[in-house]
């Protein structure tokens, strides 16, 4: 149309006669249809030198060139021009020369002087599109024939003697796993020869028929055989189809044989039969039929094109009868055809349609179709145009959408997200996981860049491996944190062309935040199971320094009657070596490897004890402030609930590190009513409120929801585990009570913690040392691995009024108890020595003598609780760092304990 750009199409023109060079620019001067920019030369060096130095679109040669004649040149020009479309131009009555042509890859052929001046122009568009259409179809073969090793169906490819050219996967592996000669059934066998010479009952017959088949098919005696035949192992019973079918193309008549496993068809008596899906022919010479309708006349021409389409013989049937003719044409597109028609005959409009058709032969074609008015005095006088057999073209643009849409099935189902860009970065196809993740339509999504649809941003993402891949033509890979926080595994795969060039990349990514953070909680776990098995150790060690150091103070104090100084240095001591103890338990209860003990506590001893300890590590930027009155007591574990104290108190001072502030620590009574208790999940009684408070940064409310899971922190990397607030939770819970938090982003925290109260007074049995301490005069024998430990036991007993011989060595104890297994009234072994565990050395013992009380004393061991202790016979179980009392008390217990065992005894 007039004001519309014209498609430029440069065209190499390879004639020798001037005249018809001239000729051939006058006739593509002033198309309609496209701007054709003629480039001429006289010889066939000449073009390959033009070729070398511009692009063309299309080549129209004369064969008949000075420096180059005949099929010669259309091969020259073939290797040299591989992509373009050739158009022969022969001279006249060279029928033959513009068919040799076609033969040797030719798109089209004019002879010279025969065809009307608006025909140039309509065969060259037809044949550059005829030559985009082949590459699809050849693109689209490449990939067909990628795909035959997939196929489930056994498949060969034979020449036309038999012998196998090409076998698939599923053949090769059938043939292995049925131990098939190779030379009889892989390529080069003579496939015919097998089946003829077949001498197996059950088969014989079916393998003849079907070498038949196949020699028939060969023949061209029939276009397709088909038979379904048995085929047994010892292991099942198994049916096959088998399916010939010609394989066509240059050189010997090839066929093509398929079979396919119908066990399971044959079995259930189903009905219906799939038949194997065969390549198709894929190339064949694009026919095109020119018609003209006079007005003035009425008659209709066609070219001998036409004919052949239509399936009609030219001397049988006048085309003059316009309603039959579009007969011709599928019932379901008549009416566009014939609409089409009458308004190009009455208005004079042009018409390009792509319909369905039924030829005379039985033939179903699609076909194109165009027509277009010529007019004369203001008159339309005659219509013309032409039709094409554009079949094969729309197979292949409907198997190129099939193909495309499988994929993009494959695609959407896919979890990862994948996009498809071009060069430039913008969204060309997003499989469904991608809309998703940027919360967009596909429609929405295609054509924006991706760094703006899918990160908010304005430009190119700082080192994107997406633009990478396309800058390097290189896989890249990185992972990064978007803007909404989610961290993303990144791959940017570049896409090129057949020619190599970068056409565009695919990213696809991943969301491997939740894996990151399982990971690091697995990081987190196997470091708390470091410091359980470091505590342990530590534990043992600690305990055996703080039971002599316990110890030898409780010696030196009791043997000081008159230095008041001294007796205030060894309380100080004791009272060092008490906190030590309670330190190295808190490290145990944080590693999990100490046992909760309940017992009835002072809760405001723990929060001053605490403030005593933390003041010294404040910055001068923050105040205590403590409100602790009352008794206060609770029942629970002291390390525990010094472990959750502790924590509040330092989470608190890490909140106001950066500004200073308050930090301040109540205690107070609220009885929980019913319905406030129902609430809060408590029960309706009194609790002890302790409040510790901070004016530190606060939190939000995304902060607050997720304050209490394992692993979660906002502390940088290497400050938290995340496991201290989760810990304290589970502790508040195991003691009856709960934590309740209040916060604001600038106005500090506030942590509540609910202990219930105890009813009664305490008695003082629970803080106050006992008046005596318990004695006796039997005999005790101690072994331990550590001189000091021994000698202080032998010293704190032989204090009470024991006779103890003690042992460094427990086998050297062995053997001399083996000697006078009566010589003692109880034995002492420390559990964890070189030679022989306390727990085995208790064993030996009572196997000597049945019935010796046996207490194990121990600084920590895995392998000795008081469960186990007892279930092996064992009496009691010390824990070291021990007090003199405790020692006097469970000796004391476990020697009348067995007295009164004894007594009863003698007394059945």
């Amino acid at each position: 149309m007039e004001g519309e750009m014209k498609e430029q199409i440069p065209i190499l023109l390879i004639e020798d006669n001037p005249g018809d060079a001239d000729l051939i620019r006058l006739l593509l001067a002033d198309e309609d249809r496209a701007e054709f920019e003629i480039v001429w030369v006289s010889r066939l060096a000449a073009a390959f030198d033009r070729l070398k130095e511009q692009e063309f679109r299309l080549v129209m040669v004369d064969p008949g060139l000075p420096d180059s004649s005949g099929m010669d040149t259309i091969r020259k020009l073939r290797q040299a021009v591989c992509d373009l479309p050739i158009v022969v131009i022969t001279d006249n009555n060279d029928e033959e020369t513009g068919l040799a042509a076609l033969r040797e890859g030719a798109q089209d052929y004019l002879i010279k002087g025969r065809f009307p001046d608006d025909f140039l122009a309509r065969v060259l568009c037809n044949a550059l599109e005829r030559n985009q259409v082949q590459k699809r179809l050849n693109e689209s073969e490449r990939f067909l024939r990628s795909t035959l090793d997939a196929l489930t169906s056994h498949i060969a490819i034979l020449d036309d003697k038999g012998m196998i050219l090409l076998v698939n996967k599923a053949w090769q592996q059938f043939a292995a796993a049925n131990h098939a000669d190779p030379g009889k059934v892989m390529e080069g066998a003579d496939y015919l020869a097998v089946c003829e010479n077949i001498r197996d009952g059950e088969t014989e017959a079916g393998a003849r028929d079907f070498a038949a088949g196949i020699r028939s098919v060969m023949k061209g005696g029939s276009d397709f055989f088909e038979m379904e035949y048995p085929c047994h192992s010892p292991e099942e019973k198994r049916w096959f189809v088998g399916r010939v079918s010609p394989f066509c193309g240059e050189g010997d008549h090839r066929v093509v044989v398929a079979h396919e496993n119908i066990t399971l068809r044959k079995l259930a008596e189903l009905e219906n039969v799939k038949s194997l899906e065969l390549l198709n022919e894929t190339q064949r010479l694009s026919r095109v039929g020119g018609w003209k309708y006079d007005l003035v006349d009425g008659k209709i021409h066609w070219t001998d094109e036409v004919y052949r389409i239509y399936g009609l013989e030219k001397e049988r049937y006048d085309p003059s009868d316009i309603p039959k003719d579009i007969d011709f044409y599928a019932p379901e597109d008549r009416k566009r055809i014939e609409e089409a028609f009458q308004r190009a005959v009455t208005e004079g409009r042009s018409y390009d349609l792509e319909l369905r058709f039924h030829a005379a032969d039985g033939r179903r074609l699609w076909v194109r179709t165009l027509g277009h008015a010529e007019w004369q005095d203001g008159k339309i006088n005659r219509v013309s145009g032409n039709i094409m057999d554009v079949t094969e073209s729309r197979h292949a643009r409907d198997s190129l959408l099939e193909s495309e849409l499988r994929l993009q099935t494959i695609l959407d189902a896919i979890s990862d997200n994948i996009i498809l860009l071009d060069s430039d970065l913008k969204i060309q196809w997003p499989n469904l996981a991608a809309c998703k993740f940027a919360g967009l339509p596909r429609e929405e999504l295609i054509g924006r860049f991706c760094f703006e649809a899918l990160q908010m941003g304005s430009g190119i993402c700082a080192d994107c491996p997406v633009e990478q891949a396309v800058r390097t033509g290189r896989m890249q890979m990185d992972t990064r944190t978007d803007s909404q926080g989610r961290t993303l595994s990144i791959k940017g795969c570049p896409v090129r062309d057949v020619a190599g060039k970068i056409i565009g990349v695919v990213e696809m990514s991943e969301d491997v935040s939740e894996r990151l953070s399982l990971e690091e909680q697995l990081r987190q776990a196997q470091k708390m199971e470091t410091i359980g098995l470091l505590a342990g150790g530590i534990a043992h060690d600690f305990n055996n320094i703080l039971s002599a150091i316990i110890g030898y103070s409780e010696l030196a104090q009791q043997r000081n009657l008159f230095d008041e100084v001294l007796s205030g240095y060894l309380a100080n001591v004791l009272k060092a070596g008490h906190r030590a103890k309670n330190l190295v338990h808190r490290i145990l209860a944080f590693s999990r490897q100490a046992e909760t003990r309940y017992m009835p506590v002072k809760i405001g001893y723990i929060i001053k004890e605490i403030l005593k300890m933390i003041r010294a590590t404040l910055p001068a930027t923050i105040t205590i402030h403590q409100k602790i009155h009352g008794d206060g007591w609770v029942m629970g574990d002291p390390t525990q609930i010094h472990q959750v104290i502790m924590n509040l108190c330092i989470n608190a001072h890490h909140a106001m590190r950066e500004n200073g502030g308050d930090l301040g620590v109540s205690i107070s009574v609220e009885d929980m009513a019913g319905e406030t208790a129902g609430s809060s999940g408590l029960s309706a009684k009194p609790y002890l409120r302790v409040d510790i408070t901070d004016t530190g940064v606060g939190m939000d409310e995304t902060v607050l929801s997720r304050l209490f899971e394992p692993y979660f922190t906002t502390k940088i990397k290497g400050e938290g585990t995340g496991l201290g607030l989760s810990v304290a939770f589970g502790i508040m819970q195991s003691h009856g009570g709960m934590i309740r938090v209040e916060s604001k982003i600038g106005k500090g925290s506030v942590f509540h913690l609910y202990f219930p109260k105890l009813d009664d007074p305490v008695s003082p049995a629970f803080v106050h040392e006992p008046e005596s301490i318990p004695s006796g005069s039997e005999r005790i024998l101690v072994v331990d691995d550590e001189a000091a430990l021994t000698d202080l036991m032998k010293r704190l007993l032989e204090s009470l009024g024991y006779q103890v011989t003690a042992y460094n060595d427990p086998l050297a104890a062995l053997r001399d108890f083996r000697n006078d297994p009566e010589l003692y009234d109880l034995a002492i072994v420390d559990m964890t020595m070189p030679q022989m565990t306390g727990d085995i050395l208790a064993r030996e013992l009572m196997n000597v003598r049945p019935g010796l009380p046996v207490m194990v004393c121990t600084g920590f061991s895995e392998r000795m609780d008081k469960d186990k202790a007892k279930s092996s016979g064992i009496r009691a179980v010390l824990e070291k760092p021990f007090e003199r009392k405790d020692l006097a008390g469970q000796v004391r217990h476990v020697l009348d304990s067995s007295l009164q065992a004894g007594a009863c005894l003698a007394k059945d």
